[in-house]
């Protein structure tokens, strides 16, 4: 737990095998939940980008988009004053927010 109470990470790197690999193991090591955003980083090459996922949600992490945590922290769309800004990003980056 951090100074904050959070036993909560999210978490995306720019190596999956390397970067997201070591931060996730070490965090469930130490109780953390975690999440880790498969799309937004990358291997050497896929199968090693595969792979590391694969070991971190055997570890115990799940697996989630960008887009879908984006969503989550939009969480209740009657929050208007952050609906258009969640919105427009989706549809700015590949998001189907018709």
């Amino acid at each position: 737990m951090n100074s904050y109470g959070n036993k909560k990470l999210v978490v995306s790197g720019l190596w999956t095998e390397i970067c997201d690999l070591s931060a996730v193991l070490s965090a469930i090591d130490q109780g953390y939940e975690v999440y880790i955003v498969t799309d937004t980083s990358s291997g050497v090459s896929k199968k090693a980008h595969d792979m590391a996922v694969q070991c971190m949600i055997q570890a115990g992490a799940a697996p989630i988009s960008w887009e879908q945590y984006l969503l989550e922290l939009q969480r209740d769309w009657a929050r208007s004053e952050t609906y258009q800004a969640t919105t427009d990003i989706a549809k700015e980056h590949g998001g189907h927010m018709d």
